[in-house]
């Protein structure tokens, strides 16, 4: 996957990351203002797990793969503070299964291709299974 194939993918995914969480707040200004939070953490996930990766001299398709997990990490958490007005899993869903499923419905990754998607499907089913103490 060449570098530029990569930042296009990255950016697509950053556009997508603001209309989606831009849908999901709505005209209620905590709401609003919470999802910019997430938004913002999101951000510097991605950019710690960049600075991550030149550590570890991961080639671009990894480094790719783990930049787009870190920016889409808390996207379930965008529909459970708009829906709970909370970040608690305890208090109203897992925001990990609903991220996951999200992503899904939305076809986020659909063009990342099918090793992507498999591990995908990997990662939501082990973050449904094993990871959330809420199912």
């Amino acid at each position: 996957m060449g570098a530029r194939v990569v930042r296009g993918r990255l950016e697509r995914l950053e556009r997508w990351l603001d209309r989606f969480g831009r849908r999901c707040a709505g005209s209620d200004p905590s709401v609003r203002r919470n999802i910019a939070l997430k938004r913002r953490h999101s951000t510097r996930v991605r950019a710690e797990a960049a600075w991550l990766c030149r550590r570890l001299r991961l080639d671009g398709a990894r480094t790719a793969a783990v930049q787009a997990a870190a920016l889409l990490h808390d996207t379930g958490r965008f529909v459970q503070y708009a829906r709970f007005k909370t970040f608690l899993d305890r208090a109203s869903v897992d925001h990990a299964a609903l991220g996951v499923e999200l992503l899904r419905t939305e076809g986020v990754l659909r063009e990342w291709g099918e090793e992507t998607r498999s591990e995908e499907r990997r990662v939501g089913e082990e973050c449904k299974s094993r990871l959330s103490p809420y199912h």
